[in-house]
């Protein structure tokens, strides 16, 4: 139980420190995104190895791709007019009706009391790379270098 606890403060410190560096170094690049998740994968790959609190681990990345996700929607409508948010909106919600689809049989199961951990695990790790997917979705539609260039 001690150890799973340390496990978890850990890893929010680092999700900190990537989003930290994600939000202030940023350096107007995709690749610089894409090893950001990347270093978070490994540190739920880590979680996972280690074998204590699987579900917890995979949880807590979905969580953090959920954040970039939101960090990344923020800055791109800070930049658009009027139409163009209203357009981005209409693709979220959209979007957001599919990730319930594709939820349906992952996170909804594993929300069942009596789930058993590694269901949770999967449907959380399922999960964080449907928004990863969508994350560069957006990158690539709205041109995010464009946005945050100003």
């Amino acid at each position: 139980m001690i150890v799973t606890k340390k496990i978890f403060i850990l890893s929010k410190i680092y999700f900190l420190i990537f989003i930290i560096f994600f939000l202030f170094i940023y350096n107007n690049s995709n690749a610089q995104l894409r090893r950001t998740i990347d270093s978070l994968q490994a540190i739920e790959q880590s979680c996972l190895d280690s074998g204590i609190g699987m579900a917890n681990c995979s949880g807590e990345f979905s969580h953090q791709m959920d954040s970039i996700l939101h960090i990344v929607y923020k800055n791109i409508q800070t930049n658009l007019g009027t139409s163009q948010k209203t357009a981005l909106k209409k693709e979220e919600l959209l979007w957001l009706k599919k990730r319930e689809i594709n939820d349906r049989n992952g996170r909804k199961s594993a929300e069942n009391e009596f789930a058993h951990s590694s269901i949770i695990m999967i449907a959380c790790h399922d999960d964080a790379g449907f928004v990863i997917d969508r994350i560069f979705s957006i990158i690539k539609k709205w041109d995010f270098k464009k946005v945050y260039s100003n």
